[in-house]
């Protein structure tokens, strides 16, 4: 969508950026994106921890974990929805995408 426009997205930067097929730049991106869940989920595994350090008593380790759940969460979550919600990558697109290149 945004090529046709002439508008920019990251795919469209790394395959600039990175002088890479489509099928390469989508795999980056997947690939960052499993990176930064990975990060995500090890950094949520830290948390008792984290707490513990900075010796937060029950009402802040509430506030901590309420802030994971209904903020952090739905956010990294939000993306993913949107995709499968939206259409806009679905199997019906991505042979637009694939004729383009």
């Amino acid at each position: 969508k945004e090529e046709a426009i002439g508008d920019y997205n990251l795919l469209l930067y790394l395959e600039r950026e990175n002088h890479c097929s489509r099928a390469q730049a989508i795999e980056k991106i997947a690939e960052m994106i499993r990176e930064r869940t990975e990060h995500f989920l090890t950094l949520e595994r830290q948390l008792p921890q984290l707490c513990d350090s900075l010796s937060l008593d029950e009402t802040q380790r509430s506030i901590l974990y309420r802030y994971d759940t209904d903020a952090l969460r739905p956010i990294m979550r939000g993306a993913y929805d949107w995709d499968q919600r939206s259409g806009r990558y679905t199997a019906s697109y991505l042979p637009l995408i694939d004729d383009a290149h």
